[in-house]
């Protein structure tokens, strides 16, 4: 099985390339992409066909934990950067990868989560 991960954080995707195994037959790539960037995601979907093939199994969890404090309710600035990253993240994931998923033979999945902590 071959693993593709994807952060905004370039240092949480160094850790995990250093720490996780590749191998002869095992290969962990790493990709830093802002999600609330459908172009980015385009471009990720580019690498990974290049890089792996096929696409068998997608997980979505895009999250931030924004400081929180009652003057964020009227917020425009928070509430947008929440938005984008935590619900429009995973959709632009979906939107990118979908088509991918959709092709060729064999069983495929997709799992999407959320979390209540972010980053």
């Amino acid at each position: 099985m071959n693993l593709a991960l994807v952060d905004n954080n370039s240092v949480n995707l160094t850790h995990a390339k250093e720490t996780l195994p590749s191998s002869s037959s095992t290969k962990t790539e790493t990709y830093q992409v802002d999600v609330t960037q459908m172009s980015q995601w385009t471009d990720l979907k580019s690498k990974v066909e290049k890089e792996f093939g096929s696409v068998d199994f997608l997980m979505l969890n895009a999250g931030i934990g924004l400081v929180w404090d009652s003057s964020k309710w009227s917020s425009e600035e928070y509430w947008s950067k929440t938005l984008e990253t935590n619900l429009f993240g995973v959709i632009n994931g979906l939107a990118a990868f979908l088509p991918v998923l959709k092709e060729g033979a064999g069983e495929k999945a997709i799992v999407m989560t959320g979390s209540k902590q972010g980053e």
